[in-house]
Parts: C-alpha cells; structure tokens; sequence
C-alpha cells in the first residue's frame, strides 16, 4: 500500500507509480518535496481527489502535466474555483455562502502580499484598452500615468524598470497614486481574465511576526522566494471582503515547491501553515485562500502603506526550509501527532 491524499492505496492507483519514483531518495529534491506533498496531503476530499485523477487518466505517465491542467482549468481561469465548492471542499471551508459552519468572524482580518513586478500584462492591458477602447472608465490615477503613454510595456523586465524610476525615492503622493491605478487595473482586468487563488494569511500574526522584519521577511514568511528588486506591497482587508474562504491544499498551489501541507485533523478556521523560508523560522502563521476580489486604497493604507523592494534573501536549501517546517509543525500540533501524519519532511 502507498499513501495517495493520507489514504492508502494499492498499486493499481493511477498515482501511485509516479509518486514511487519521484518519493525516492534519488529523485530531484523538487520532485521529493511535490511527491510527499501528494502523499499526505489528506485536506484533499475523495471528490477532489476524484475531479483530479480524470486529468491523470489523460496524461497516465506525466503527473506532472496532470496537475498542471487540473490548475489551470479548476482553479486559475474559473470566476468560482473548485475550492469554493460544498461538494469538493466541504472539509475546508471557513466562510462564505456553501460553508456548513463559519471558522472566522467576519471582521478578523486577512493580509496578502502582492507582487507589482508580476502586473505587466494587467497593465498592459490596461494601456491597450486605454488607446483603443476610449469609453472604457478607468480612474483618473491610471489615465495620469499610462494615458499618454502610446505604446505598452511588452516585458516584465520593461516594467520593472518603469517601476523603479517611478518608486525609488517617489513621494507618499506618487506611491499612492500607483496603488490607486494598479487596484483599478486589477479591479478590472479580473473580470474578464480571473487569476485565482489569491493566498492570504491573518494580519494581526503577521503584523506581529514579520511587519518590523524588513520587506524580504514579508514574502518569505509566507512561503514566498522573491529574488532582489521585486516591489512588494501589503493589503489588509476583512473575511467578510474576502468573501468565501478556505484551508488551501496543495491542489491549488499549482505544483508549487514551497508549499507544505498541514494535517486536515485540525479545525479548518485555523488555516493551513506557509513555509517560512528563512534561515531560523520561529512560528507559524495561519494560511488561507479565497477568490480575487477588488481591492481599495484603504486596504493598503490599513497596512500604514507598507511598499518596498526586495533585496538580495538569505540562500537556503529546499530540503532544509521543509525540515524547519516540519520541526515547527512537530512544535505546535506535537511530535507523535504530526510524524504519525507524515514522518518525514522530505
């Protein structure tokens, strides 16, 4: 028998000869971590399980592919991903209209930290629309600073640079006016190209543990590895704004190496866990996904406007960040319980 989700399977299961492959200890240590993942991630219901095995059954010898496609076409692109859903997600459901019993108040609130190098091609779009489609209603902010421009970025690399010479040593008034048009810009660019989940934690934990760590400890506290020069910013918003939430299981992180599960034993409301990649992780934060939503200036300004660059991280190993995590699990839930569920990190 070998585990697939936390439940034994035999070896006519569709996974299980993959996950045999890549489990071993002379496998890639990416694929040892997307392996244990697989193996034990027991918050993923039979019915999930099932929705994602149909994608095996079309690529029977590329896992990898098969999970791929199960993000992309359940999770990313749809306007209500899977995991919003009482019959796949039942077990995981914190808020929203299908949950059986809500695990937050409604006024806890919810922090993400958001990527602007990576909204180029929102942007771009944006500037598009903005040369071609005259009676399309942006914000006065985003026809300030792109209207007149002419042409689009065409790059990440391009834009990346705008950002620099427009942030670096910009004014309190500048960087204000770029978050007004970068949330405008997301406000409506999502609803015709949904970009699903968006990956939160709780702000009261994470103003705690990481606001005074400087901008490397922001992303990275939440299972995030940014290289230097990435402007990262932090929004604070209610459960209520974020609308249906839930425990993430590794069938939304689209195969994300960093990601590590936590066991589906506990009650739902607390989260999962993101693995801290720093050098020495002391605590855990809670872990939750929800549906994109529209964000607003207060939502940043709550944070006390908290936007910064990346510099250079601290370099560790994937085999030794899954450790930390797992010491750390043992720490919180007990060593018997968490070894029990999954005995070794890697």
């Amino acid at each position: 028998m070998f585990p697939v989700f936390g439940r034994d399977r035999d070896d006519a299961h569709s996974c299980v000869a993959e996950l045999r492959k890549w489990a071993d200890p002379g496998s890639l240590m990416e694929q040892r971590a997307i392996a244990r993942n697989l193996m034990h991630d027991d918050r993923v219901s039979e019915e999930q399980e099932k929705a994602f095995l149909q994608f095996v059954a079309q690529h029977p010898s590329d896992l990898d592919k098969a999970l791929k496609n199960y993000f992309n076409r359940r999770v990313r692109t749809r306007y209500l991903p899977s995991f919003v859903y009482l019959r796949y997600n039942r077990q995981n459901l914190i808020t929203g209209p299908q949950c059986p019993q809500p695990g937050l108040d409604g006024g806890v609130m919810l922090a993400r930290v958001l990527e602007l190098n990576g909204l180029w091609k929102p942007v771009d779009w944006a500037i598009f629309e903005m040369m071609t489609n005259p009676r399309r209603k942006f914000r006065p902010e985003c026809r300030k600073i792109w209207g007149r421009r002419g042409t689009v970025f065409g790059s990440e690399p391009r834009f990346s640079d705008w950002l620099d010479k427009v942030l670096l040593n910009a004014s309190d008034v500048i960087k204000e006016e770029l978050v007004i048009a970068l949330l405008d810009v997301l406000h409506q660019h999502r609803k015709q190209s949904p970009y699903q989940p968006v990956w939160a934690t709780g702000w009261d934990l994470f103003e705690l543990h990481v606001r005074n760590g400087g901008v490397n400890h922001w992303a990275e506290a939440l299972g995030t590895h940014k290289i230097a020069g990435r402007w990262l910013m932090v929004l604070a918003y209610s459960v209520d704004d974020a609308g249906t939430v839930a425990r993430p299981t590794f069938l939304e992180s689209d195969r994300y190496k960093y990601h590590f599960p936590s066991p589906a034993s506990e009650p739902p409301g607390k989260g999962g866990h993101p693995m801290n990649l720093q050098m020495n992780p002391v605590n855990l934060l809670p872990e939750f996904i929800h549906k994109e939503i529209s964000h607003t200036t207060e939502h940043w300004i709550k944070t006390g406007r908290l936007l910064d660059r990346t510099t250079a991280a601290a370099s560790v190993s994937l085999d030794q960040q899954r450790r930390n995590h797992h010491e750390l699990l043992c720490q919180r839930y007990g060593e018997n319980k968490i070894k029990t569920w999954m005995l070794e990190a890697c």
